[in-house]
């Protein structure tokens, strides 16, 4: 009946002199001029035009059951990505090897003037700088949740005004794709912000586009519109333009049946990225095959579910013309095909089903474990990162949670006792120089032992190699308060006040520094200053020698250093007799056992008189002590341990096997075969 009085139901083919709005904006508006009506006036017109009165309340219906299902799914979104997904674990990570072999790669964002304009001079610079500005609210355990969440919601209300311009109320339930697609490429761990931040910059172009430019009377007009939002575009958000352009695109193409301007579209958007060569300077491959804002394609899941947002929306808007005469059919004919309720539960059945498959098959486990190990260790957790670790097992954390471990177990007293309950080696002890810079903690590990030069080494390595980060501004901060240089100190500081996070630390501490240069009440720089060195010594390498030679090693050397300057470091000499537990040096072990009188050790650490006494039972000698007495148990482990290397007659696999499974976290394990851990 309408066709009568001159209303079209598509409004991308509306005529240029009036806006006719689609099937569902007239139901809506329907709805909502009837719910101001009297109760009288609504019976009289149901009963004068029932046709109204059934689309009115049925609209209604559907909308609040649509909105609170709606409301629904991003509350539990939203706890989701807080509780489980966790986006604070990604703020901690930068750096962090993924086991799948991906490396993170965090944002810096300092505020101030001077930092954006680094995003000014190329395509994408302002979505990279809105991404850095959002990453950082990761650090909060409700803010970044409510940033991803907002994401998702974004994509929602677009997917729901493009689904509703063709009135497909049947396909309703497509506009929770790009939410889930979003949680999948969330999924799996890897740093997308920028992305999502084009993507929607994207979206929001082409709804001012189809808002605004569609009004437009003349071609003419809408090409220019086209042309500066295309460019404005690629500036701000880079590679991300083309799906603003496509979409216009195949909105004149296919929709209003303009040939010419959609060509003269797509010739418009394969030029813009020649300004980008010409203004910018960017090479010619990389301004089209390289763009900001756009990952390269290699097949993973997460990388995949992005791209697959983009995909989604060409789709959407290329079905956008059968879908509308698919509405108009289902409207005329008045009927549904099935039950209100039994649709409304098949949406929610159908939905529900996706959420908890995104949800809980594409969450990428590996990559959460260790991250979250890594977490655990930046926020000073020492005892929950043990936890963490022994819930899933110490296999396949990289070498940098290792060196968390085993700084966790000194500070939590078992480095002694439970050091060989996890796999081992050397290198996860500590490290020097530009090595220490691929370790997350390397640094954090030297400066708590009393290595002020070396840390300050290191740090400056990794401020060369991974930027200002706050953690590297912050050592290098304490390093420079510890030597008394309180001017360098400051320098510093004052980069690192200009962090969103760091910066009220950083503010406060150079307060501090103008009643107290040398910050002599402050706890931390105290005890530092009493483990540090008092003589400079020359680090020649880092390279291990043949100990049994008689040739020193540089670790032990520094170690012996920070000893011989303060015989209370505890860190030192627990590192120390670590060093010599690692490198199969029982003897050493022995012979630096009397250096537990410093200490308040009741008793022989498992892990020293294992050691010892294996060292005694090799040159036929008793190990005696003045202080701690050895522990019933480590003897009786060692006649055991004999036993089993006279029963196996020199068979070391059957060695191997016997104490792997006798003694699987003993040092008698890893001394003879080398394996730690509970591993085989």
């Amino acid at each position: 009946m309408f066709q009568s009085v001159g209303i079209r139901y598509n409004l991308w083919k509306a005529p240029r002199w009036s806006w006719a709005p689609p099937v569902w904006y007239i139901r809506t508006k329907t709805a909502k001029f009837a719910a101001h009506m009297p109760n009288t006036t609504q019976k009289s017109l149901s009963r004068r035009f029932p046709i109204l009165g059934r689309a009115a309340r049925g609209i209604k219906r559907a909308t609040v059951l649509w909105g609170i299902g709606a409301c629904i799914f991003f509350l539990l979104y939203f706890f989701y990505v807080r509780h489980y997904l966790n986006p604070q674990l990604l703020y901690h990570a930068d750096k962090i090897v993924l086991p799948s072999g991906k490396v993170i790669d965090f944002p810096i964002y300092r505020q101030g003037a001077e930092f954006g304009r680094e995003f000014l001079g190329r395509p994408g610079g302002l979505s990279e700088y809105a991404a850095a500005r959002l990453g950082q609210y990761y650090y909060y355990s409700r803010l970044g949740p409510i940033v991803l969440t907002a994401i998702a919601l974004g994509l929602y209300l677009f997917s729901h005004w493009l689904i509703g311009i063709g009135g497909g109320r049947a396909s309703r339930w497509l506009r929770f794709a790009p939410p889930l697609l979003l949680l999948i490429a969330c999924n799996q761990y890897t740093f997308a912000l920028h992305n999502h931040v084009a993507l929607a910059a994207a979206l929001i172009a082409a709804v001012f586009y189809l808002f605004v430019a569609a009004r437009a009377d003349r071609a003419v007009v809408r090409l220019i519109i086209f042309a500066i939002t295309c460019i404005a575009l690629y500036y701000a958000a880079g590679g991300s333009y083309m799906l603003f352009a496509i979409l216009c695109v195949l909105f004149e193409v296919l929709t209003r049946r303009r040939y010419l301007p959609g060509g003269l579209y797509a010739l418009t958007a394969a030029l813009v990225p020649l300004g980008g060569v010409w203004f910018f300077g960017i090479a010619f491959n990389a301004a089209y095959s390289l763009p900001s804002g756009l990952l390269p394609f290699d097949g993973t899941l997460g990388v995949t579910a992005l791209w697959g947002l983009y995909v989604f929306f060409v789709l959407v808007a290329i079905g956008l013309p059968p879908r509308c005469a698919l509405g108009r059919l289902g409207f005329a004919l008045g009927t549904s095909r099935l039950p209100g309720k039994l649709k409304v539960a098949c949406a929610v059945g159908v939905l529900a089903a996706a959420s908890v498959s995104a949800a809980c098959f594409t969450i990428d486990t590996d990559a959460r474990r260790v991250l979250q190990a890594n977490y655990l260790a930046r926020m000073e957790q020492w005892g929950e990162l043990l936890e963490e670790v022994d819930r899933h097992g110490a296999r396949g954390y990289p070498p940098s949670v290792m060196l968390d471990v085993n700084l966790a177990l000194f500070e939590t007293g078992q480095m002694g006792n439970r050091m060989f309950s996890y796999p081992q080696h050397p290198s996860v002890l500590f490290e020097i120089g530009s090595h220490a810079v691929e370790y997350k903690g390397g640094c954090e590990v030297l400066l708590r032992l009393g290595r002020i030069n070396e840390a300050e080494h290191s740090a400056l390595e990794a401020l060369e190699i991974n930027g200002e980060r706050p953690e590297t501004l912050r050592c290098l901060a304490i390093i420079y308060i510890v030597k008394d240089q309180p001017g360098a100190a400051r320098i510093f500081l004052t980069r690192l006040s200009k962090d969103l996070i760091a910066g009220q630390w950083a503010r406060g501490t150079l307060r501090r520094l103008e009643d107290d240069p040398r910050l002599s009440s402050d706890e931390q720089i105290r005890y530092l200053r009493s483990v540090m060195p008092r003589h400079d010594m020359i680090v020649t390498s880092t390279k291990s020698t043949d100990a049994s030679a008689g040739s020193g090693n540089m670790k032990e050397t520094l170690l012996l250093a920070l000893l011989a300057g303060n015989r209370k470091n505890r860190m030192a000499f627990e590192y120390l007799m670590a060093y010599y537990l690692l490198t199969k040096q029982p003897g050493k072990i022995a012979c630096s056992l009397g250096r537990l009188d410093d200490f308040d050790y009741p008793t022989v650490p498992d892990h020293y008189g294992e050691a010892a006494l294996m060292y005694g039972y090799k040159v036929r000698r008793q190990v005696k002590l003045a202080g701690p007495v050895f522990r019933a148990q480590t003897r009786k482990k060692i006649r055991d341990v004999v036993g089993i290397m006279r029963g196996c007659k020199g068979d070391q696999d059957a060695i191997s096997k016997a104490l792997a499974d006798e003694f699987p976290n003993s040092y008698c394990r890893y001394l003879l075969t080398g394996n730690s851990g509970g591993a085989r």
